[in-house]
């Protein structure tokens, strides 16, 4: 039995475990909407998108402090090509020890920093080049052990064991485990760095034309986050890089690869507009082959909702493109 079906297992028993002491819960439901349209100059062409239209129930269940997640997106109902109502999270978690946690189920892999960043927080309209390559869909189903230093200077850190990305799942994919370690120091009130590490085995079965594959990849990466040492305004910067093995999951193959991404963003003094920059690169097997510029404006119209105008220069191995887009967020609690 593999660890996807062990684990699928394990999370229905404690849910039904879980749900008559759960009747009397109220759960605190909230989530956003973003919608967008994006010209790309290369394409000679603009699109209307429902990116993401996200609910999420979270609350505390019980006296011992167990936790209850459940995330759905339902943007693929209002595309034309799509009738699914998509999980983005499905988990417990539980503390067991003083200062320590543990979460099993389905959601994002904790590893780095943007990657576990809310899009609702994000201000560029996607995750950088680098994270979207080495993490795939961003989650996967596991368990995750979480230590948060008492009040004061501490490491926190998180251990876990997953059955590989989401998308790594496919027709030739026969099983796939991945260990994760992601270890954060913070610093300055509200401003973190870290390193992060995930090695994997990866099974691929034969096909008639192709013989059986096993991939070992692994990726390391590197973090910080820096806030304008927790002024209401002024300025905040982040960075991120990661090097490693990329599976290439599409072609069941795997290239070495590296990347980096550099955001800086600055919300002038009582202003409800934050200006952001942000350059990210991905190389793979040592030709340079994505970088990109992005620069845009984010606004706080009115309460709970924003609107972005965001401007991308991307050279796509060789190939170049400028994309021009508005987006409007919505948060509804």
């Amino acid at each position: 039995m593999t660890l996807r079906h062990v684990l699928t297992v394990g999370i229905m028993a404690l849910l039904v475990a879980m749900a008559l002491p759960a009747m009397a819960w109220e759960p605190d439901v909230n989530g956003y909407s973003q919608f967008r349209y994006e010209y790309s100059d290369a394409d000679d062409d603009g699109d209307f998108d429902t990116r993401r239209v996200r609910l999420n129930w979270k609350d505390t269940v019980n006296e011992q402090g167990t936790t209850f997640r459940i995330q759905l997106d339902f943007s693929d109902l209002l595309a034309r090509e799509g009738q699914e109502v998509s999980p983005r999270d499905i988990w417990l978690s539980h503390p067991f020890a003083q200062d320590w946690s543990a979460r099993v189920g389905y959601g994002t892999v904790m590893f780095g920093y943007e990657l576990e960043y809310s899009s609702s927080k994000r201000l560029p309209f996607e995750r950088a080049r680098v994270t979207r390559t080495f993490f795939p869909g961003e989650r996967g189903l596991g368990v995750f052990a979480t230590y948060h230093s008492p009040a004061g200077p501490g490491v926190n850190f998180d251990l876990g064991v997953i059955d590989g990305m989401d998308d790594w799942h496919r027709d030739r994919l026969d099983d796939a485990t991945s260990f994760v370690a992601n270890a954060e120091v913070p610093f300055g009130g509200n401003s973190v760095a870290g390193v992060s590490y995930m090695t994997s085995n990866i099974d691929v079965e034969a096909t008639a034309t192709d013989p059986a594959v096993d991939f070992d990849p692994s990726v390391w990466g590197a973090h910080v986050r820096w806030n304008g040492a927790g002024q209401a305004s002024g300025w905040a910067l982040q960075a991120e890089y990661m090097d490693g093995d990329w599976y290439d999951h599409r072609n069941y193959a795997v290239a070495d690869a590296s990347g980096w991404y550099g955001l800086a963003e600055f919300t002038p003094n009582e202003s409800d507009a934050t200006i952001f920059y942000r350059y990210d690169e991905l190389d793979v097997s040592g030709a340079s082959d994505y970088s990109r510029h992005t620069i845009g404006t984010a606004w706080e119209v009115f309460a709970n909702n924003r609107v972005t105008l965001q401007i991308e220069d991307i050279d796509d191995g060789g190939d170049g493109d400028t994309t021009v887009g508005v987006q409007w967020q919505v948060i509804y609690k």
